[in-house]
């Protein structure tokens, strides 16, 4: 029951971090004395602004938008009113431009993020703000989302959001509230991981013209931090907008929310570290990646729970913890009680990214084994998160030396990279060589290395290499320069597929074989390689992790 166990608690420890842990944490790290407070400069002189919407048969609201926009306290000289019509078959661009708006535009129906990228381009302000239609901004928030822009550091800034009508069965705004909370931390620590569609503004030089089906508020953060941008929230910068009437209704928004979501993170390299400060990393872990993994969290700390009774009052408890949740969601209909609402609310976002994720696979499967490999690479790291910063500080307080071990290897096409894995030999120790192996009393290996080696966890960073493109999930186990230089011709044959985490010859003996036959059995994986081998031998790995089979010659 050890494997049930560790699953059940690193699950169940995930979710309360996720939520709970993680908004404490970065409570502590914003108040160190080095996190700089987020203080809004005056922009002297203003710069130019175009405030750009995207509508689509918006004529009951366009009016009030663009009269609201009027009452700005921003110079109106400065100012520019952009309305573009998403394909629009009612008569929102007359009354826009009746209401004063300075460009209307008309663009075929192709989404809105694919309208707004035709706006950017005929829009001539310095700084690009953006709005939804049923969106109020109060009269200074453009001032203050500008003035957060006047640090040139600064590429991206969004507001605010406060979502008006609460008091029915959705229970948005406080998720709203809880969420603007923890923005404020990130803003002040590295920056925001998503903004908000309904008030943010960025610089001209750096607006990126996204692919039509992504969407600007989950991709412009932490693209621009990605090319030396920060991301901030600016609390000042409020806007108003009607809540949802149902909760069926927010539902449906949040599932096609987190669709989008669900691919920026695993297709478009959110979760990949490259571009990143270690401070934006953890943000994007622990509030991005660990958030929209929660579905799978819950059904991984449901069912091993079950699995665990009978081993301890404290799985009772932690059952009934959990079936209490399901009840009062399921009771809230007919409870007329706000916990009761709250459960019911929660246990629908996170069905959402069920649904999401679901919607993502079905209709966006990976057109390629490489994309494939992105995907469950980036779910993986997600989930491993936390037993890889445990592991790092077992690694430390056990011997000297870094975290991580990094050795040059070959890859496909000889071309060579650096492996990531975790330390778990002494420092100074010889490096051991492909195709040396590894004595299960190796005086080489720590102590901690030894467990680490014993469920190859010590291989999890190469997860790193498959986000960077280094790795394929399966294929040959990359091979240092030395080796690859004394392959005869058909050996380097290995070389031609993208080198894995696991593989044939890891299946069928490891170390425990010699090194010309773990050759042959690479060459043989090249031959034959399908979709049907590699779960074949996904399911072998599985088997061996939990015996420990293989691993030392």
């Amino acid at each position: 029951m050890t494997a049930v166990a560790i699953a059940f608690w690193v699950s169940a420890g995930l979710l309360v971090y996720t939520h709970a842990g993680y908004p404490a944490l970065l409570w502590l790290l914003a108040r160190l004395p080095r996190v700089e407070d987020d203080v809004a400069q005056v922009a002297e002189p203003r710069p130019s602004v175009s405030l750009i919407v995207a509508a689509h048969d918006e004529e009951a609201s366009i009016v009030h938008w663009v009269r609201s926009t009027l009452a700005f306290d921003y110079p109106r000289e400065q100012l520019e009113i952009v309305v573009v019509s998403d394909g629009s078959t009612d008569r929102t661009l007359e009354w826009a431009a009746k209401a004063g708006a300075d460009l209307v535009l008309e663009v075929p129906r192709d989404g809105k993020v694919a309208a707004l990228n035709a706006a950017v381009e005929r829009a001539r302000g310095e700084v690009l703000a953006f709005s939804d239609a049923n969106s109020t901004w109060e009269p200074d928030a453009l001032d203050r989302l500008v003035a957060r822009l006047a640090d040139p550091r600064i590429g991206y800034a969004c507001g605010q959001l406060r979502l008006e009508g609460e008091g029915g069965e959705n229970q948005e705004g406080v998720y709203w509230r809880y969420e603007t909370a923890v923005r404020a931390l990130e803003s002040r620590l590295a920056g925001v991981t998503a903004g908000n569609g309904a008030i943010n503004a960025v610089r001209r030089e750096a607006y990126i013209a996204l692919e039509p089906t992504r969407g600007q508020d989950i991709s412009f953060p932490y693209e621009l931090t990605k090319r030396g941008w920060r991301a901030v929230f600016e609390p000042g910068a409020v806007a108003r907008e009607p809540m949802a009437a149902t909760l069926g209704s927010e539902f449906r928004r949040k599932r096609r929310m987190l669709t989008g979501a669900w691919a920026t993170m695993l297709r478009h390299g959110m979760l990949s570290p490259r571009g990143y400060g270690p401070a934006y990393a953890f943000e994007i872990l622990s509030h991005r990646a660990l958030r929209y993994s929660s579905p799978i969290l819950h059904l991984i700390a449901l069912g091993t729970n079950l699995a665990l009774l009978g081993h301890g009052w404290v799985y009772v408890a932690a059952l009934a913890a959990q079936l209490t949740l399901l009840a009062a969601a399921a009771l809230a209909p007919v409870v007329s009680l706000r916990a009761f609402r709250l459960a019911r609310y929660y246990v629908a976002v996170t069905a959402a990214s069920a649904a999401g994720l679901w919607d993502f696979v079905r209709r966006g499967v990976p057109a390629t084994w490489d994309k494939a490999d992105v995907t469950v690479a980036g779910i993986g790291l997600a989930l491993a998160s936390p037993i890889l910063a445990i592991a790092a500080i077992a690694i430390k307080l056990d011997s000297r030396g870094p975290v991580i071990y990094r050795q040059r290897r070959v890859g496909k096409d000889g071309r060579q990279f650096e492996l990531y894995k975790l330390r778990t030999m002494r420092l100074g120790a010889d490096p051991v060589g492909v195709g040396t192996p590894v004595l299960e009393d190796d005086p080489r290996v720590t102590r901690v290395g030894r467990l680490l080696r014993r469920v190859s966890l010590d291989e999890i960073p190469n997860l790193v290499n498959v986000l960077r493109g280094d790795l394929a999930i399966v294929g040959p186990r990359p091979t240092l320069a030395a080796q690859v230089e004394l392959y005869t011709p058909p050996q380097r044959r290995r070389l031609e597929v993208k080198p894995g985490i696991t593989g044939w010859a890891q299946v069928n003996g490891r170390a425990g074989i010699p090194w010309e036959e773990r050759i042959e059995l690479d060459v043989w994986y090249v031959d034959h390689r399908s979709a049907a081998l590699d779960l074949r031998i996904l399911g072998r790995t599985a088997r061996l992790l939990l015996t420990g089979h293989g691993l030392y010659g």
